[in-house]
């Protein structure tokens, strides 16, 4: 039995700022990445980086990587796709 992975990506800074830019030529729409879950297991502070420039927000899926990607970009917009639900959960937004 093989002990190498069943399946992998591997992500190119450059395929991804090319996609973006194509995209902003195709249409005046803002530009949200989703970088939840680590940026799906592809290092979120990897790609958040990558993608700063070129997007207009990040969306997240939960408060602690909110906190983590306020702390790499304080500037851009960030959503969090579950929302908040606790008060102390809104109370850790509001100081970070």
């Amino acid at each position: 039995m093989s002990h190498l992975p069943r399946a992998w990506a591997e992500l190119s800074a450059e395929a991804l700022i090319h996609n973006i830019k194509r995209i902003r030529a195709l249409s005046d729409a803002k530009v949200m990445a989703v970088v939840k879950a680590n940026a799906y297991g592809h290092k979120m502070q990897w790609a958040a980086n990558t993608l700063a420039p070129y997007v207009d927000a990040f969306a997240i899926a939960t408060l602690d990587e909110g906190i983590e990607l306020r702390a790499l970009h304080a500037n851009v917009p960030i959503t969090c796709l579950s929302g908040f639900y606790a008060p102390v959960q809104i109370e850790a937004f509001k100081t970070h």
